[in-house]
């Protein structure tokens, strides 16, 4: 038969031999296997990590186990960092927390924090020979493994191999360390060949070995499969049996012999110093090896649900939590806690088999002869004794199913079923059918519920109203109940010590009655929508009661509900069937398992079928405490039993990692491995975010929860199942803080939070540096709005001041004008009025003086008409330039017989302000005064144009032109006109071509 190339590493912390005391219970495995995530049902190493992961390889793949769900690690030819090889052997953890793998392809060293995988092989040798398993890290960190028949050391930082020894023979070596804590300096490794007879011990000093060899002395012992250094001794599986080695004798002796115990295959020493070996043909064994016996066999069968997998036990490794993990042989992993409390579990299916009866309990009494009747769904009544086998089944005259069990104060049993009530002597076995039963309604039979009164009566709920019971000579009678509560279902009830009556009815919840002769009057009414299933008093004050909607916490004395206790409070379930009180804590069954309240601190704890219970699923009545205080549970599978005062805690506190995570619901590669996160940094725009936090419980990992709260957003804590999402949507920029902690179905809390740091960026328009510079831009904004408003202000002002400037100076200059050209014609007008005084009326002389008079009023009014038509604001166009440019050079020139041509654009809505048009009208006047004195010009032409934003005037003649070297020195005709020009910021330009030129260029607006 094939088995697993290389044996498992043994990190041994007993130096001593081990003595093994038989377990208290059964054990109960849970399986994993190709079915639930597995990669392959034959394994060859599974060891736990520091962050709570199992690690399990296998000739397909590598694989880490959360509790709930496998991740395969498989080599990919596109992914550099993948894992390397197909067949994987041993699994290491270094003290950085990185693995070592090995493989049929190398050495894997796998990066915690990047969560990539590294090779490391062995130099000059082909891929056929790199077959690598590593068995022990030293202090250095150097790596100790085997190949084949060969040891080596290897030295991470150089990735140099050092061959250790070589033995030089074909097979497979297992080697072993002696007993020793992790990280040490190696000083001794043990070797045997799988097969030899001989063993060897490899005394170090450094990488420099002192083999020594060793023979056995039994020669039948050829084929050693597994061996333990334990002291001074050896233990060996082999083929033959179980066997203590004494390499200093060199003798030999079997342990435990057991027609079983052959074709050993694996040997482990668990952290409590049992012995657990694992055979190839008759599963698993724990051995007392001081007495040499079997202390518990636990072999393949397959009736037993939580039982091994298989016969062939290939691997066992037990870890620091008491988990016992095994491989079988194509069938994946079985693992089981060694001290974790197990529930007795009776009548399985296996065990009612063939004694026609079901295993579907509906209620359960214990007799006054200790007898435990459980009732069925379909089978009667089982008959159990104190070990709660079945000794005896009751069905006639019974229905098949019955509803409810009940013993009265003289021990006799009573059964409600459909078809009626019973009554039963345990001790004569007499069974009586109750036909007095007076009722006008047709469902008078169909009966749920039967109890005692303090009184002795008895009192029935059915389907028709509530019965009293009375025996009346030894004959019993049920006569229907008046009462105010009117027609209805009637299920559990309870009187307490006080008298009062707790009447519960189907979807109505309860209601507290007295019984007055044949009356019921209800005295309060708690209409829930809810069934109450049970009643029990805890104290003179208080009533707990199992109901549909939760527990329920109920004040006698204030006739109230303090409290109802549901899954916001730590249960695993609401549907609540049975209360039992036992000290300070009430017992629960419910739809998901069992559950323990402590009535003082209300903490809960939860069990599941991985704690050995027949089902998560019970049933209503089914449940009893017996004389001793043993209780009883029944459900859809059977009977759990057990002393609540020997439930032992489950100490083990359970691991958290983060599985996954999301941002804005796409995965979220990180650079590291998601379970290494600590500080996340995200941008404004990945602002929803998801968790996917796992809780590393291997007890009951879908019972678990998790605590979380995000600091900085949550209120309050939140709960939540393992393996939720956690999601947070469009969180707004900041730093938060994610605070997580795990909760086993124990109700235990990680050792440690689990905190995230979630830096959610601000938006680059919420940044500092751009709000610094919207603070600056807006400053330098209301800088310039201000220096604008204050520069048009100064503006408007120098504009104004200006225009009161340019109006002083226009006065000015229009006094000057008037002062220099009336004063002139005034005065001489007034020499010749007095000189015409003086002449005696000499009528030739007047007339002269008074032509010249006229003349100088005509030349007075013309000017006075030119100081107008500039200061009129009407005319601050170069149409009424031109036109009046034109007028006047036509009068003008009319007289002097020299025609004039005068061209011009339609630019009237050009605008040109007076002081323009009055320098350009009086440099055409000069021009024209010029042409008409100097030139002996017969004609004049004058045009105006508005192009490229000037003003273009031209003046030309066909007189002799200008000759600018003949002008006489004190001439002011164009030195006034360039100086006109330059006031208006204008350009002037004198040329001759057939001809004087006179060419003018200035802005005009």
């Amino acid at each position: 038969m094939r088995r697993p190339v290389l044996a498992h590493l043994l990190l041994l912390m007993f130096a001593c031999e081990c003595y093994a005391q038989p377990l208290s219970q059964p054990l109960l495995f849970n399986h994993l296997n190709v079915n639930n995530g597995l990669s392959q049902g034959v394994n060859n190493c599974i060891y736990k990590d520091s962050r709570g992961f199992i690690w399990i390889s296998s000739f397909d793949g590598l694989n880490r186990f959360d509790g709930l769900h496998c991740k395969i690690f498989r080599e990919n030819s596109s992914d550099s960092g993948s894992v390397k090889g197909t067949l994987f052997l041993n699994i290491l953890e270094d003290q950085r927390a990185d693995l070592w793998i090995g493989s049929n392809q190398g050495l894997n060293r796998y990066d915690r924090k990047l969560g990539r995988f590294t090779q490391f092989i062995v130099p000059g040798r082909t891929m056929v020979d790199q077959f690598l398993s590593p068995f022990y890290i030293d202090n250095q960190g150097n790596i100790w493994l085997q190949s084949r028949s060969e040891i080596f050391c290897l030295q991470p930082s150089t990735g140099k191999f050092a061959l250790i020894k070589n033995f030089h023979q074909p097979g497979n070596l297992i080697v072993r360390t002696a007993a020793m804590k992790p990280f040490q300096q190696l000083t001794k490794i043990y070797a045997v060949l799988n097969n030899a007879s001989a063993f060897y011990i490899i005394s170090l000093s450094g990488l420099v070995a002192n083999t020594e060899q060793i023979g056995i002395s039994n020669p039948t012992l050829t084929n050693i499969r597994d061996f333990i250094p334990a002291g001074n001794n050896i233990l060996l599986g082999a083929a033959e049996g179980l066997f203590r080695f004494k390499p200093v004798s060199k003798e030999n002796e079997m342990l435990a012999a057991d027609d079983g115990l052959k074709n050993i295959s694996a040997l482990r020493i668990d952290e409590r110093g049992r012995l657990w070996v694992g055979t190839l043909q008759s599963g698993l064994y724990l051995i007392d090896t001081s007495k040499k016996t079997v202390a518990g066999r636990y072999n393949y069968n397959k009736n037993e649900s939580a039982g091994l997998s298989g016969p062939q036990v290939t691997y066992i490794y037990s870890d620091d939590q008491q988990y016992l993990w095994t491989g079988i042989w194509g069938k994946g992993i079985d693992f089981t806690n060694l001290e974790k409390f197990r529930f007795n579990y009776f009548l399985s299916k296996e065990n009612v088999a063939g004694k026609t009866a079901d295993n579907f309990i509906r209620s359960i009494v214990e007799t006054d002869q200790q007898e435990i009747w459980a009732a069925t769904q379909s089978g009667g009544i089982l008959v159990l004794d104190k070990n709660k086998q079945v000794i005896n089944t009751i069905t006639k005259p019974l229905p098949a199913s019955i509803e409810h069990l009940f013993k009265d104060r003289e021990g006799n049993v009573w059964a409600a079923t459909f078809s009626g009530l019973y009554q039963f002597d345990p001790r004569t076995k007499r069974v009586r059918t109750i036909k007095n039963i007076t009722s006008k309604s047709t469902a008078q039979n169909q009966f749920n519920f039967i109890y005692q009164l303090h009184d002795g009566q008895m009192l029935a709920s059915s389907n028709a109203g509530l019965f009293i019971g009375r025996n009346n000579a030894g004959v019993i009678s049920f006569k229907e109940l008046k009462t105010n509560a009117g027609p209805d279902v009637f299920l559990t009830t309870f009187q307490d010590k006080q008298g009062r009556l707790y009447i519960s009815r189907a979807f109505k919840g309860f209601f507290v009655a007295r019984l007055s002769g044949d009356s019921l009057l209800k005295e309060k009414d708690f209409s829930y929508q809810a069934t109450i299933k049970s009643f029990a008093e805890i104290s003179p004050g208080e009533l707990w009661i199992g109901s549909t909607i939760g527990l329920i916490k109920y004040d006698k004395e204030a006739q109230k509900v303090k409290k109802i206790f549901t899954t916001n409070d730590g249960l695993a379930n609401q549907y609540i069937y049975a209360a039992i009180p036992y000290r300070d804590e009430v017992w629960l069954s419910s739809n998901a398992g069992l559950a323990r309240l402590n009535m003082h601190s209300e903490e809960i704890s939860n069990y599941t079928v991985a704690d050995g219970l027949q089902s998560n699923e019970f049933n209503t009545y089914a449940f009893c405490q017996t004389r001793e205080g043993e209780l009883l549970f029944g459900g859809v599978n059977g009977l759990n039993s057990f002393f609540p005062g020997k439930v032992t805690a489950y100490k083990n506190l359970p691991m958290l990692q983060l599985a996954g995570m999301q941002v804005n619901d796409s995965t979220f590669k990180p650079a590291v491995d998601p379970g290494e996160l600590a500080d996340i940094k995200l941008g404004y725009d990945q602002n929803t975010v998801s968790f996917r936090f796992t809780v590393i419980d291997y007890s009951n990992p879908s019972a678990a929860r998790l605590k979380y709260h995000l600091e900085g957003y949550d209120k309050n804590d939140i709960y939540a199942d393992n393996s939720s999402v956690i999601r947070y949507a469009n969180l707004p920029p900041g730093n938060y803080s994610l605070y997580v902690r795990a909760i086993n179905a124990a109700g235990l809390m990680s050792a440690q939070e689990k905190i995230i740091l979630l830096h959610i960026a601000r938006p680059w328009w919420l940044q500092w540096w751009f709000t610094l510079l919207i603070v600056l831009i807006s400053s330098a904004m209301l800088f310039l709005v201000i220096r604008s408003y204050l520069h048009r202000r100064l503006q408007r002002q120098r504009i104004a001041l200006e225009k009161q400037q340019a109006i002083e100076k226009e006065r000015t200059r229009i006094a000057t004008d008037m002062h220099d050209d009336f004063g002139a014609s005034l005065s001489r007008i007034k020499f010749l009025s007095e000189k015409m005084q003086l002449d005696d009326h000499e009528e030739v002389k007047w007339k002269t003086d008074l032509a010249k008079i006229s003349g100088y009023s005509d030349e007075m009014a013309e000017k006075m008409g030119e100081i107008v038509w500039a200061l009129n604001q009407r005319h601050d166009t170069l149409g009424h330039l031109a036109g009046f440019c034109r007028s006047y050079a036509t009068d003008y020139l009319l007289d002097k017989n020299i025609s004039l041509q005068f061209r011009t654009e339609q630019t009237h809505d050009i605008y040109i302000n007076g002081e323009i048009r009055r320098n350009v009208f009086l440099v055409i006047k000069e021009a024209l005064h010029n042409t008409v004195k100097h030139a002996h010009a017969s004609a004049v032409t004058i045009s105006m144009v508005f192009e490229e934003g000037l003003l273009k005037v031209d003046i030309g003649d066909n007189g002799v032109g200008i000759n600018m070297g003949t002008i006489r020195p004190f001439a002011n005709g164009l030195e006034n006109m360039k100086k006109r020009m330059h006031d208006v910021d204008g350009k002037i330009f004198f040329s001759n071509n057939a001809g004087s030129h006179i060419r003018l260029e200035l802005p005009c607006c």
